[in-house]
């Protein structure tokens, strides 16, 4: 690094700095500002810029940063109410699992209980895969096609939420 390319030193470390970063009126390093912020912003980003586009590109960072910690939480709230209201099918569709790796069933309950996004079924699963839920959930009861397959079927999807019901 050529001395006229060292604009300060960083004052967290102390190493000279080529890219600097003013931050909450400090000077870091990419490195240290990322240590310091938990923002992560690449020399190739920063290169020749002025501080007030650094200022935004930072500014833009925390916003997303901020964006995805209110989806995380509002994802995990979602999980924990799909976890409450659907335990009930998500451990019978575990009871069907044959222990021996990754099956149909268990793969919907994983499914439901990991990715879900939204309450409604139909949300979390295609037309496809609900018809083979219902239909795994009605065979329980009776032969595809008696009165007591097509009654459970039945109950199945009343004791679900769908968007399509809406």
């Amino acid at each position: 690094m050529k001395k006229s390319e060292i604009n300060g030193t960083c004052e967290q470390c102390g190493a000279a700095l080529k890219y600097p970063v003013l931050w909450q009126g400090h000077i870091y390093g990419s490195e240290c500002f990322q240590h310091v912020s938990g923002i992560k912003v690449f020399p190739q980003e920063i290169q020749g810029k002025s501080q007030e586009v650094i200022q935004s590109l930072v500014a833009c960072r925390l916003q997303e940063r901020q964006q995805f910690q209110e989806w995380k939480a509002n994802r995990q709230k979602v999980n924990a109410l799909v976890n409450d209201r659907y335990s009930w099918l998500i451990s019978y569709l575990k009871s069907l699992s044959t222990g021996l790796g990754h099956d149909f069933p268990f793969d919907m309950a994983e499914l439901l209980e990991e990715e879900s996004e939204s309450i409604f079924l139909d949300d979390i699963f295609s037309p496809r895969q609900l018809d083979i839920i219902a239909d795994i959930y009605a065979k329980q009861y009776g032969r595809k096609g008696s009165k007591a397959f097509k009654s459970h079927r039945e109950e199945f999807f009343n004791s679900v939420e769908l968007r399509e019901a809406l």
